[in-house]
């Protein structure tokens, strides 16, 4: 069995404490509970709806988790990362919970957005164009602001009104008000509430996040980054991939490739991610077509998406296996004896401890590469 070399230890625990020590800043997680249970937004977001007088009875929910990036970023640019956390844990619109009621056979859609502590921060009562006409009531900036604000369990005293606006529907007459206030940690960042009614009813409410100019400017300049940084990566991943292939290819056309547990293994990968798309209710499923014909469509979307990877993790995992018999590391079985169960083999502890290293080192060369970008 030949031992793991002695500079891929170096690189690998190097590239591994450099990538740990900038991880925080290359994804930085929200202080907030990202892990609130579907079932239990769902719940709160059907006792909000019936508070604002919309019953969803009969309606199914799709949930989903919705960040505001743009507003995240901003924050986080603009306030400094502590500053940016404390503010997003206090409730800022920029981290949501999304939940759309839908039925079978029914064109009205329903949504509320909540903030992971329970705030709505998003609510949107579907209407149609030919639905009953809604007779007509006059609304008052006072009465918008106290409503708004036992929706949004935000209290609006201070907040400028910037507009108030009627607008004509088919059957019904709009009629929005929208507040604006400087956010207390930055004289630089607005926040806007707005309300709209229609007849008797709340149509929509909203609350959100304007960042300034010089925040817009700023990610233009960073998407040049990212563009930059996803070229490199693929300079430096496709290389790999096409020799990966290659090998595949020769050793195909030599016979010596073996195709069983290779394609057992990315196949069992491939049909787990079938699977988890299977099972999740998207938002934005259209409830006037079949229930067949959408689980259709979203799992024939995951396969022209990602089909090709199947292919490719494939060819890789056998060329792997190729040069590992070849190299008589392990045996020659390292792949076999893992798929097996064998993994107290020589060469499964060799190849999985080798793998680990140099995972470690890409990942310090990935922070490399963003820290030299910037």
């Amino acid at each position: 069995m030949k031992k793991t070399p002695l500079w891929l230890w170096i690189l690998g625990l190097l590239g591994g404490a450099f990538f740990f020590w900038r991880a925080p800043a290359l994804w930085p997680l929200v202080a907030v509970d990202l892990h609130v249970p579907p079932a239990r937004i769902e719940s709160l977001a059907r006792q909000k709806s019936a508070s604002l007088g919309l019953d969803v009875t009969g309606f199914s929910a799709r949930t989903d988790y919705e960040p505001d990036d743009a507003a995240i970023d901003a924050l986080d640019f603009i306030l400094g990362r502590d500053a940016a956390q404390k503010v997003l844990a206090g409730g800022a619109p920029a981290v949501r919970y999304a939940v759309e009621f839908t039925r079978p056979g029914d064109s009205h859609r329903h949504r509320l957005d909540l903030h992971p502590a329970g705030n709505v921060l998003f609510y949107q009562r579907g209407f149609e164009d030919d639905d009953p006409p809604l007779p007509d009531f006059p609304r008052t900036e006072s009465e918008a602001r106290t409503t708004l604000s036992a929706i949004l369990n935000l209290p609006l005293d201070g907040w400028k009104t910037i507009s108030v606006a009627t607008r004509e529907q088919p059957n019904r007459t709009e009629r929005s008000f929208v507040f604006e206030r400087l956010l207390p940690e930055s004289p630089q960042i607005r926040e806007r509430c707005s309300i709209a009614f229609a007849g008797k009813f709340v149509v929509r409410a909203a609350r959100s996040v304007a960042p300034p100019p010089s925040f817009g400017r700023e990610a233009r300049r960073k998407s040049a980054l990212g563009e930059t940084l996803e070229m490199v990566g693929l300079l430096l991943f496709a290389p790999a991939i096409l020799a990966g292939g290659a090998v595949f290819l020769l050793r195909l056309r030599a016979g010596t490739a073996r195709l069983r547990f290779p394609a057992l293994l990315a196949g069992g990968a491939f049909a787990l991610l079938l699977v988890a798309y299977a099972l999740r209710k998207t938002l934005g499923d259209d409830p006037l077509a079949p229930g067949a014909l959408e689980f259709a469509r979203r799992l024939s979307g995951a396969v022209a998406q990602y089909g090709w990877t199947f292919a490719l993790l494939f060819a890789v995992i056998s060329a792997g296996d190729s040069l590992d018999r070849e190299g008589k590391l392990g045996k020659g079985n390292t792949l076999q004896s893992w798929a097996t169960g064998r993994w107290r083999a020589p060469g499964v502890g060799a190849a999985s401890r080798n793998g680990f290293l140099l995972g470690l080192l890409c990942g310090g060369v990935m922070a490399l590469a963003v820290g030299v970008l910037e």
